[in-house]
Protein backbone atom coordinates (compact mmCIF):
# COMPACT_ATOMS: atom_id res chain seq x y z
CA UNK A 1 0.00 0.00 0.00
CA UNK A 2 1.32 3.50 -0.96
CA UNK A 3 0.65 7.30 0.27
CA UNK A 4 -2.33 7.20 -1.05
CA UNK A 5 -3.80 3.59 0.56
CA UNK A 6 -3.29 2.36 -3.31
CA UNK A 7 -3.52 -1.65 -3.34
CA UNK A 8 -2.78 -3.31 -6.58
CA UNK A 9 -5.04 -5.72 -7.61
CA UNK A 10 -5.16 -8.95 -9.57
CA UNK A 11 -7.78 -8.71 -12.37
CA UNK A 12 -10.13 -11.51 -12.24
CA UNK A 13 -11.31 -11.28 -15.80
CA UNK A 14 -7.82 -11.27 -16.96
CA UNK A 15 -5.10 -12.45 -14.96
CA UNK A 16 -2.20 -10.82 -16.76
CA UNK A 17 -3.95 -7.40 -15.57
CA UNK A 18 -3.95 -5.47 -13.01
CA UNK A 19 -5.25 -2.15 -11.70
CA UNK A 20 -5.19 0.03 -8.21
CA UNK A 21 -7.74 0.78 -6.05
CA UNK A 22 -8.05 2.16 -2.32
CA UNK A 23 -10.61 1.85 0.39
CA UNK A 24 -13.24 3.91 0.66
CA UNK A 25 -12.93 7.03 3.84
CA UNK A 26 -15.08 7.19 6.58
CA UNK A 27 -17.88 10.37 5.66
CA UNK A 28 -16.65 13.82 6.95
CA UNK A 29 -18.13 13.96 10.39
CA UNK A 30 -21.12 16.68 11.10
CA UNK A 31 -21.73 17.03 7.26
CA UNK A 32 -25.24 15.30 5.94
CA UNK A 33 -24.93 12.71 3.32
CA UNK A 34 -26.68 11.81 0.22
CA UNK A 35 -27.34 8.26 0.35
CA UNK A 36 -26.20 6.22 -2.56
CA UNK A 37 -26.68 2.83 -4.33
CA UNK A 38 -22.74 2.14 -4.02
CA UNK A 39 -22.84 1.98 -7.89
CA UNK A 40 -21.31 5.01 -8.70
CA UNK A 41 -23.15 5.40 -11.82
CA UNK A 42 -23.47 9.38 -11.63
CA UNK A 43 -20.99 10.93 -14.21
CA UNK A 44 -20.16 14.30 -13.70
CA UNK A 45 -19.58 15.85 -17.00
CA UNK A 46 -17.85 18.82 -16.88
CA UNK A 47 -14.72 16.67 -14.94
CA UNK A 48 -13.08 16.50 -18.76
CA UNK A 49 -12.48 20.51 -17.73
CA UNK A 50 -10.31 19.99 -14.60
CA UNK A 51 -8.11 17.04 -15.41
CA UNK A 52 -4.72 18.50 -13.20
CA UNK A 53 -7.18 18.88 -10.38
CA UNK A 54 -8.42 15.16 -10.20
CA UNK A 55 -4.89 14.19 -11.01
CA UNK A 56 -3.56 15.95 -7.81
CA UNK A 57 -6.42 13.79 -6.05
CA UNK A 58 -5.88 10.61 -7.09
CA UNK A 59 -2.40 10.97 -6.80
CA UNK A 60 -0.89 10.90 -10.10
CA UNK A 61 -0.28 9.16 -12.86
CA UNK A 62 0.20 5.38 -12.77
CA UNK A 63 1.00 2.73 -15.31
CA UNK A 64 -2.22 0.65 -15.26
CA UNK A 65 -6.21 1.68 -14.35
CA UNK A 66 -6.70 3.29 -10.67
CA UNK A 67 -10.03 3.46 -9.15
CA UNK A 68 -9.57 6.20 -6.06
CA UNK A 69 -12.66 6.81 -4.12
CA UNK A 70 -13.11 9.33 -1.66
CA UNK A 71 -15.82 11.92 -0.21
CA UNK A 72 -17.37 14.77 -1.96
CA UNK A 73 -19.31 17.85 -1.40
CA UNK A 74 -21.73 18.93 -3.17
CA UNK A 75 -21.76 22.91 -2.75
CA UNK A 76 -24.33 25.52 -4.29
CA UNK A 77 -22.49 27.68 -6.61
CA UNK A 78 -24.63 30.87 -6.64
CA UNK A 79 -21.95 33.13 -8.43
CA UNK A 80 -21.28 30.69 -10.93
CA UNK A 81 -21.65 33.16 -14.19
CA UNK A 82 -22.83 30.88 -16.04
CA UNK A 83 -25.39 29.50 -13.82
CA UNK A 84 -27.00 30.48 -10.83
CA UNK A 85 -28.33 27.45 -10.07
CA UNK A 86 -24.83 25.30 -10.58
CA UNK A 87 -23.95 22.82 -8.31
CA UNK A 88 -20.24 22.37 -7.47
CA UNK A 89 -18.58 19.22 -7.07
CA UNK A 90 -15.07 19.99 -4.15
CA UNK A 91 -13.16 17.02 -3.31
CA UNK A 92 -9.89 18.04 -0.48
CA UNK A 93 -10.90 21.76 -1.06
CA UNK A 94 -10.90 21.82 -5.07
CA UNK A 95 -13.35 21.98 -7.42
CA UNK A 96 -13.21 19.13 -10.27
CA UNK A 97 -16.29 19.75 -11.86
CA UNK A 98 -20.09 20.82 -11.81
CA UNK A 99 -23.22 18.76 -11.48
CA UNK A 100 -24.48 18.03 -15.07
CA UNK A 101 -27.00 20.95 -15.24
CA UNK A 102 -30.41 19.43 -15.81
CA UNK A 103 -30.27 18.05 -12.59
CA UNK A 104 -29.08 21.55 -10.76
CA UNK A 105 -32.61 22.64 -9.67
CA UNK A 106 -33.79 18.96 -8.97
CA UNK A 107 -30.50 18.54 -6.10
CA UNK A 108 -30.68 22.14 -4.94
CA UNK A 109 -34.59 21.52 -4.21
CA UNK A 110 -33.75 18.70 -2.09
CA UNK A 111 -30.85 20.41 -0.25
CA UNK A 112 -33.93 22.98 0.85
CA UNK A 113 -36.39 20.80 1.57
CA UNK A 114 -33.86 18.93 4.32
CA UNK A 115 -32.48 22.37 5.67
CA UNK A 116 -29.51 22.03 4.00
CA UNK A 117 -28.32 25.33 2.35
CA UNK A 118 -24.28 25.41 2.20
CA UNK A 119 -23.14 22.07 1.33
CA UNK A 120 -23.83 18.06 1.05
CA UNK A 121 -21.24 14.90 1.47
CA UNK A 122 -21.47 12.06 -1.24
CA UNK A 123 -19.03 9.36 -2.01
CA UNK A 124 -17.16 9.91 -5.13
CA UNK A 125 -14.89 7.57 -7.41
CA UNK A 126 -11.79 8.60 -9.93
CA UNK A 127 -10.93 6.08 -12.49
CA UNK A 128 -8.28 6.60 -14.71
CA UNK A 129 -7.18 4.46 -17.45
CA UNK A 130 -3.47 4.64 -17.13
CA UNK A 131 -0.40 4.10 -19.28
CA UNK A 132 -0.06 7.89 -18.13
CA UNK A 133 3.65 8.20 -17.18
CA UNK A 134 4.49 6.91 -20.81
CA UNK A 135 2.36 8.98 -22.88
CA UNK A 136 1.06 11.68 -20.44
CA UNK A 137 -2.40 11.41 -21.57
CA UNK A 138 -4.13 9.28 -18.72
CA UNK A 139 -7.98 10.93 -18.70
CA UNK A 140 -10.18 10.74 -15.23
CA UNK A 141 -13.41 10.57 -14.88
CA UNK A 142 -15.35 11.41 -11.87
CA UNK A 143 -18.69 9.91 -11.31
CA UNK A 144 -20.50 9.64 -7.74
CA UNK A 145 -22.61 7.74 -5.55
CA UNK A 146 -26.01 9.10 -6.07
CA UNK A 147 -29.21 8.42 -8.06
CA UNK A 148 -31.91 10.95 -8.71
CA UNK A 149 -34.44 12.09 -7.05
CA UNK A 150 -31.85 11.97 -3.76
CA UNK A 151 -32.56 11.61 -0.46
CA UNK A 152 -30.50 13.01 2.26
CA UNK A 153 -29.52 11.94 5.73
CA UNK A 154 -27.66 13.11 8.77
CA UNK A 155 -24.79 10.36 9.21
CA UNK A 156 -25.58 7.97 11.77
CA UNK A 157 -23.51 8.60 14.97
CA UNK A 158 -21.00 5.93 15.33
CA UNK A 159 -20.32 3.58 18.31
CA UNK A 160 -17.44 1.52 19.55
CA UNK A 161 -18.32 -2.35 18.84
CA UNK A 162 -19.61 -4.03 21.75
CA UNK A 163 -20.83 -0.66 23.23
CA UNK A 164 -24.78 -0.71 23.44
CA UNK A 165 -26.87 2.26 22.95
CA UNK A 166 -29.49 3.64 25.76
CA UNK A 167 -32.41 2.58 23.33
CA UNK A 168 -31.27 -0.93 23.57
CA UNK A 169 -31.81 -1.73 27.34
Amino acid sequence: MDAYGYQKVSSRSRPWSFYYRNALPAPIPDVPKIRGDGLFTYRVPSAAHYQSELEAVAGGQRDAKIIFRTNCLLCPDPENPHDSDAVAVRIGGMKVGYIARADNRQILSALSAAGVYDRVQCRAEICGEGFGQATGSTKFRLSLDLFLPIEIVSGPKRQKRGVASKNEN
